[in-house]
C-alpha cells in the first residue's frame, strides 16, 4: 500500500469518499511545488482511473487540475512545464 500524506490524499480524492478510492503511485516535484497523484475510483467494470494535479499555495498542497491520465496537464502559468519525475 502506498501511503502519502493525508492532506494531499484529501486533494486527490476530491469529493469522493475514502473507501471508493485506491491510490495508485504520487510523485512530488523536487521543487516541492506540484505533486500528481494516480489513484483508482469504484470497483470492478466501473473502476476509473483519475490523475490529480496538486501546487502548492502557502504551506499546503491544493488541486489544480484532475482528469483522466489521457488527459492534457495545465498547472497554473506552466503549460507544457515538466513537473515531476
Amino acid at each position: 500500500m502506498i501511503e502519502i500524506d493525508p492532506q494531499l490524499a484529501r486533494v486527490a480524492r476530491d469529493d469522493i469518499p475514502e473507501q471508493h478510492t485506491h491510490v495508485l503511485g504520487a510523485s512530488i516535484a523536487p521543487s516541492g511545488r506540484f505533486a500528481i497523484v494516480m489513484l483508482t475510483t469504484g470497483e470492478g467494470s466501473a473502476m476509473q482511473f483519475d490523475q490529480t494535479v496538486a501546487e502548492r499555495v502557502g504551506s499546503e498542497l491544493a488541486g489544480a487540475m484532475s482528469g483522466t491520465p489521457s488527459s492534457v496537464i495545465y498547472a497554473g502559468d506552466h503549460r507544457a512545464a515538466t513537473l515531476c519525475n
